[in-house]
């Protein structure tokens, strides 16, 4: 019997090191949920530098535990990957000094143009940093900003400025003294590619963006003022999940392109804080717009979606006009969630006039649909409304 259980422990030794491996990642994570749950205003309280240098630490962390995973793989496994083997190491490698060498280059920012300007005093009503997650971060510079991602754009923001551009020129045709097309909020705009893209239209001379991550609205404020020259990164590196090959896993993407430049009009505004909170009637930046656009964002809003109607509606000036495209991924917390047939149908009670709704199919979200073996992709629908005159 004790030769059998001295068997039973040398077999299982290597099964409990891979165990005890993670450990320390568990407890650091259960002592992170519950100094949250104690102190809910703890990640609030943090800047952005702290926030990222922690999700920084944890990128590598996962990325060295998989590194160990490759490792551990048996001689005959190693020989037989061969190539593969050598460049999956090297390419992880690769990725932990890419994302040091990021966090050094956040660190040490400093605006060398004025692109956008942050509104700094509406970050107290941001109820969570959000978005705090590496991977996240890293996609969404790809989506906005990074240099190969055009089908991408073209599914996405192609889209709404094609229609912007459209919705202008009506107004223009239809009131040339006064086209009504001075002013423009767009929330949810993340690293602000929507943002900037307005602005070169040169048809704005007040355009608002929001932001309810102050760790979104920082990266925005360093990709668009302060990024100097293109930098590489890898936005799968951390998601080992669904890889098709090697090389799409470790794929290296140039960021910004292209490189921001001043708006001919002078620097745009982000506000930072949830929506619905700052915009609402009576909140800290509630006023009326001549153009509204919410692109893969009415979906995300917290509380009914009749509620975000109804602020989208009041934001809107006489004849100012609501461009929305995206799908109807609801949060969990989100209700009644409605279809877009009851959406549309709700419109009128909120003194708008459905001018168009379309849907796109095999729109792609974040990544090329090549890279991965379970691709983000949807059929969005644009749908275009009018506030009535009053």
């Amino acid at each position: 019997k004790a030769t059998v259980s001295v068997l039973y422990w040398e077999a299982g030794k290597k099964e409990r090191r891979k165990k005890l491996k993670y450990l320390p990642l568990i407890a650091m994570g259960v002592g992170t949920l519950l100094a949250t749950l104690l102190n809910p205003s703890s990640l609030g309280e943090m800047d952005a530098d702290s926030i990222l240098r922690r999700e920084v630490e944890t990128h590598i962390r996962v990325l060295s535990g998989e590194l160990n995973g490759f490792k551990m793989m048996s001689a005959n496994d190693k020989d037989a990957l061969g190539d593969l083997y050598t460049r999956r190491n090297a390419d992880i490698d690769r990725a932990i000094t890419d994302v040091q060498n990021f966090f050094r280059l956040f660190k040490n920012r400093h605006p060398v143009r004025e692109v956008m300007r942050i509104d700094r005093v509406t970050l107290g009503h941001a109820t969570s940093m959000g978005y705090c997650n590496m991977h996240d971060l890293l996609i969404q510079f790809v989506r906005d900003w990074g240099t190969d991602n055009d089908n991408v754009r073209r599914s996405h923001h192609d889209i709404v400025l094609a229609e912007l551009k459209e919705q202008i020129k009506a107004k223009q045709l239809k009131n040339p003294a006064n086209p009504q097309t001075n002013s423009i909020l767009i929330p949810g705009d993340a690293l602000c590619r929507m943002s900037w893209d307005v602005s070169m239209l040169n048809a704005f001379q007040d355009i608002e963006s929001n932001e309810a991550s102050p760790l979104f609205a920082e990266m925005a404020y360093f990709m668009v003022n302060c990024v100097e020259a293109p930098f590489e990164v890898m936005p799968h590196a951390g998601v080992f999940s669904n890889q098709e090959t090697v090389a799409g896993h470790c794929r290296r993407v140039m960021v910004p392109g292209p490189m921001p430049s001043a708006p001919p009009r002078g620097p745009f505004t982000m506000t930072v804080g949830a929506f619905e909170q700052l915009y609402s009637v009576g909140s800290p930046r509630y006023r009326q717009f001549d153009f509204l656009i919410t692109s893969f964002f009415l979906d995300t809003i917290p509380g009914p979606v009749t509620t975000a109607l109804t602020i989208i509606s009041n934001l809107l000036a006489p004849n100012g006009v609501w461009i929305n495209y995206g799908p109807l991924l609801y949060r969990s917390d989100s209700y009644p969630k409605l279809s877009w047939e009851e959406i549309t149908a709700l419109l009128p009670s909120r003194n708008l006039t459905l001018l168009k709704s379309e849907q796109t199919l095999h729109a792609e979200y974040c990544e090329r649909t090549e890279t991965s073996l379970h691709p983000t992709i949807y059929n969005p629908r644009l749908l275009v409304a009018m506030k009535n005159s009053e």
